[in-house]
């Protein structure tokens, strides 16, 4: 009995079953089901079928609403519109499958549909099963069921799928199902067949695909490999001509060289008999000397040069060195100069030898090693016995000998380890994209990590290359520099590309380079000559493992290039552990890079990845993987704002995939702190939810992340972010979302001085809130609108709409709510000077905020009781009060409050004499102003310093600082210039 398992059991009894007796859906051809027993083909509407095509490509899984509108009616759908018809056809499909004998039920999850159903009872996944069990057999030369299994997956999936659709998505799904289903079905059985000594079937089999499929090399080799099997040498010979001549035809030049090297391999060997009694250690006339060109221009790694230095003694003492480095980073470019400027040190010779690990030619072999080797000494391999007998030949040459040996893209030890025996005396430099642990731990090799390249030198490269006209666009030899991300390859591409172009100005060249990719295509060519940056990428791409490679592409989805463990897990829909082996594997190809706490793609390769995603990965796939990745930040961000926000609901979550593990947070600050890493990458989620329809998540997702960029002084960025939140709530009618979106739009443009705007998000939110009975929702639009009026200083408006806050809030117990109101009343009354009823209402709005658990607002409360005593000369207290807030605001990384509270500080200590900590408190305020862009308080820190230097003795220093402070009231609104601009005028400065 074969000792390997079949996984879908397909004979019972006697004998087998009909031809797909399991199945009760076909996609492929037109979408049919099995209704008692009898196959019905136009059961429904054409859109209707389809959309059980549809569904059955992804049996068990969500297939989001917007995804399917795009499979249904491609580039002419229009979302809205056709997500309401959709509902019509899903409740018609359902009506169809409850008629059938088993359970096949639609279900409308998370925004998606999800057709409930065993995968075999479908056509398409019961022949995927028939060919994974075929290629496991034939794995284990179980050849005879192959011819048994194939054939039935190849009657069942001759029609192509889903014609019932005629859009972008169904066809990519039939190229998908005929490049990685019928067609390697196809091979796997001609192998199995030309293994049973059946080459005339594969022969009937290539002449039957062949007009379809003319330019398949795959194809080819298979039916050059059948004509040698049924010794039909010449017309082998003749089909390869006319096959080559075809594929160049068509400018398929690396598939035409592709098809040459299969050819020669599969021609018979040419014996070279030895001839007696000639001395086959003979040696050429001097030393080998076998290495390529050195750049002319080489430079910016004299670091590297000096470390190679190093380690061999500046060349005369034995080694073995690894250069490691990602694609295109220069470690031949490197490793070439470093002999040509060490050369001198071998007296026994130096050699070089591009393995090809990373090539589109098969790798060199130990076999192959030493045979350039024995021919770099003028010896034939030929000459010899066998692999044996070579390498002793070869140590008879090496084993004292000094000489150097340079082995180009190294993929795996085993090509060079045998060399390790016999080259005692040598230094070997070996250049990889992985790293060589083998060599490290067991033959004591020195890694050398090969960098990018730093901005400088980048920068000198180009206008070495380009010439004088960086000097009249320097702005533009930047921006080509910050493109090339420090590749040199990308470096010396550009500027080829720059220097061909003289009559297109550098800008010009940067801006078209910027756009879609294109600085990855630079150096591809129509005559085959493959150097582009993307070529060179793809040659370490195509080496990974199938899983690695997945997990590179999806890579590419997430809008940053840097990801953490958990993020990449949620990514691919697998563990955190078998994530952590495939980034491992990308890790050691060095396409990414594993910092402290997280991943991290160099720009370009980003970019390649992002490009491998959308050609490569299945478009469900891929769609599905952006839900999983939104859904993972959705949570995470939510779980973080429920460290940060206890107190108080929290933005409405979404059901969250099975497959996905959100982050979760041992306390507010490790949220806070998360929130400060990943600020980029949820702004960038916010943008991909937006642009990729996924509405229900882009709102959640930028409201989740508001307070914290508010903290931080981020005002445009949130406010960009609830753009998009409050168009996607309005898209989906999503009522209590939009009230949540004025809301915070309304703040912040409250606190950008856009007042009138800010009422008109705050009213309308108020009016939605009140129509849909949203209490909560309804008492925040009146705070916002009360503090709306008083910051225009209608002062009687704004105690009125207080005042309709905190009855509401008070009725409806929403004491956190009500804890802030009557901070924000306190600063009402504390502007009227009613410094008493101020107090009052702070100590009461402390409480409340202690009572909830709210620290943070206990934070601005004890800065605005800080004020409070300031402005009522109690300057110890305002300190005390000053030093309490300033420990709140450093915890919850408050910067917009914790430069405010700085300041007061600062102006109560120069009030009582403490000029240098009043100078050191103005500094500290005026240089967090710079992050969060706080005008209005860096004016206000800058007239504190002014004064402080003054009263230190100062004068020009302070003059500056008022200067400063002035023009900053002035451009944001505030009239506190006027007594600057009078102070000025008595020192005698206008």
């Amino acid at each position: 009995m074969a000792e390997y398992e079949i996984t879908h059991t397909r004979c019972t009894g006697g004998g087998r079953p009909a031809k797909g007796a399991l199945v009760d859906f076909k996609i492929f051809g037109q979408v049919r089901l099995r209704l008692a027993g009898t196959w019905q083909d136009d059961w429904q509407a054409t859109k209707i079928r389809g959309l059980l095509g549809v569904l059955l490509t992804r049996p068990g899984k969500t297939i989001p609403i917007s995804l399917v509108v795009d499979w249904l009616w491609g580039r002419e759908a229009d979302p809205a519109r056709h997500a309401k018809t959709l509902q019509t056809y899903v409740t018609r499909l359902r009506g169809v499958l409850n008629t059938m004998e088993s359970s096949a039920t639609v279900k409308n999850v998370n925004a998606g549909y999800r057709l409930n159903i065993d995968r075999e009872r479908v056509d398409y996944h019961y022949v995927r099963d028939l060919l994974v069990d075929a290629q496991r057999a034939a794995r284990h030369g179980d050849h005879e069921l192959v011819c048994e299994l194939l054939p039935e997956a190849l009657e069942l999936s001759a029609e192509p799928p889903l014609v019932d659709l005629d859009t972008d998505l169904a066809d990519a799904f039939r190229r998908q199902a005929l490049a990685t289903l019928v067609m390697p079905a196809h091979y796997t059985l001609m192998e199995s067949q030309l293994a049973l000594g059946n080459p005339e079937q594969v022969l009937a089999t290539t002449e039957e695909l062949q007009p379809e499929h003319e330019l398949n090399v795959t194809l080819a080799k298979k039916r050059i490999q059948a004509l040698r099997a049924a010794d039909r040498d010449y017309e082998a010979t003749e089909y390869f001509f006319h096959q080559r001549r075809l594929l160049q035809s068509h400018d398929l030049l690396e598939e035409a060289d592709e098809l040459r090297t299969f050819f020669e391999q599969m021609r018979l060997p040419i014996p070279s008999p030895r001839r007696g009694g000639e001395d086959i250690a003979r040696q050429s006339s001097g030393p080998p000397r076998k290495l390529p060109r050195d750049l002319r221009d080489f430079g910016g790694r004299a670091d590297l040069v000096d470390v190679l230095d190093e380690y061999t003694e500046n060349g005369t003492c034995a080694g073995l060195l690894v250069l490691v480095g990602t694609a295109g980073i220069g470690k031949t470019a490197l490793s070439v100069h470093w002999a040509h400027h060490a050369r001198q040190q071998f007296a026994g010779g130096d050699f070089y030898l591009d393995m090809n690990g990373f090539s589109l030619h098969p790798p060199l072999s130990s076999a192959d090693l030493v045979r350039a080797l024995l021919s770099s000494f003028g010896v034939s391999a030929d000459l010899l016995g066998d692999i044996r007998d070579q390498w002793a030949q070869l140590s008879t040459f090496m084993s004292d000998r000094h000489m150097l040996l340079l082995l180009d893209n190294v993929a795996d030890v085993g090509q060079i380890e045998p060399l390790l025996d016999v080259a005692h005396e040598a230094v070997i430099l070996v250049t990889s994209r992985h790293h060589l642990d083998r060599l490290l731990l067991h033959h004591g090799a020195q890694e050398i990590h090969v960098p990018l390249l730093d901005e400088a030198t980048g920068t000198r490269w180009l206008r070495e290359t380009i010439g004088v006209r960086c000097d009249r666009e320097p702005d533009a030899v930047q921006e080509l520099v910050g493109l090339c991300s420090g590749i040199p390859l990308a470096l010396r591409i550009v500027g080829h590309y720059a220097r061909e172009r003289r009559e297109v100005s550098l800008s010009d060249i940067a801006g078209f380079l910027r756009e879609e990719h294109r600085i990855l295509k630079v150096g591809d060519s129509p005559n085959g000559d493959h150097t582009s940056v993307r070529a060179s990428f793809a040659l370490s791409y195509r080496t990974l493992p199938g899983l690695a490679r997945r997990m590179f592409r999806l890579l590419g989805l997430h809008p940053v290039a840097q990801t953490g463990l958990e993020t990449a897990a949620a990514l691919t829909g697998s563990t955190p552990q078998q994530a952590r082996e495939d980034l491992d594997v990308l890790v050691n190809s060095h396409l990414i890079e594993q910092k402290a706490e997280h991943y991290e793609l160099h720009d370009l390769i980003h970019e390649f990845a992002a490009e491998r995603a959308e050609e490569d990965e299945d478009p469900v796939d891929r769609a599905e993987a952006l839900v999983r990745m939104l859904d993972w930040y959705l949570h995470a961000a939510g779980n973080a704002e429920a460290k940060l926000f206890p107190y108080r609901p929290g933005v409405p979550m979404l059901p969250i995939d099975d497959q996905v593990t959100p982050k979760e947070f041992e306390d507010d600050q490790d949220a806070m702190r998360w929130f400060l890493q990943e600020r980029r990458a949820l702004l960038a989620m916010v943008r991909v939810a937006a642009d990729h329809g996924q509405d229900q998540y882009t709102w959640r997702l930028a409201n989740t992340i508001n307070e914290p960029l508010k903290r931080l002084g981020r005002y445009q960025e949130a406010l960009d972010s609830l753009g998009l939140a409050l168009a996607a709530t309005r898209a989906l009618g999503e009522r209590e979302g939009e009230c949540i979106c004025l809301n915070n739009i309304g703040y912040i443009c409250l606190s950008i001085r856009e007042f009138n705007r800010a009422y008109d998000h705050f009213s309308e939110s108020y009016r939605i809130c009140r129509s849909l009975g949203i209490v909560l929702g309804a008492s925040v639009a009146l705070h916002n609108m009360a503090c709306q009026r008083f910051r225009i200083n209608d002062w009687d408006a704004s105690e009125r709409l207080f005042t309709d806050a905190l009855e509401v809030q008070l009725l409806h117990g929403f004491e956190f709510a009500r804890a802030g109101t009557l901070r924000r009343f306190g600063e009402l009354r504390h502007k009227q000077a009613d410094y008493v009823e101020a107090s009052v209402l702070y100590h009461e709005s402390l409480a409340l905020h202690r009572k909830v658990g709210n620290a943070h607002g206990a934070g601005e409360v004890l800065g605005q009781l800080s004020q409070l005593h300031l402005d009522r000369g109690d300057l110890q207290v305002a300190i005390d009060f000053g030093e309490q807030a300033l420990v709140c605001h450093r915890r919850s990384s408050d910067l917009v409050s914790l430069a405010v509270a700085i300041c007061v500080l600062g102006t109560a200590h120069f009030r009582r004499g403490q000029v240098a900590e009043a100078v050191e408190y103005a500094r500290e305020s005026v240089r967090i102003c710079w992050r969060t862009n706080d005008v209005e308080t860096e004016a206000r820190a800058l007239e504190l310093l002014a004064a402080a230097l003054f009263s230190a003795g100062r004068r020009d220093a302070s003059v500056e600082g008022w200067k400063r402070a002035s023009d900053l009231y002035r451009s944001c609104g505030n009239d506190g210039w006027i007594a600057i601009r009078e102070r000025l005028a008595e020192l005698g400065h206008r």
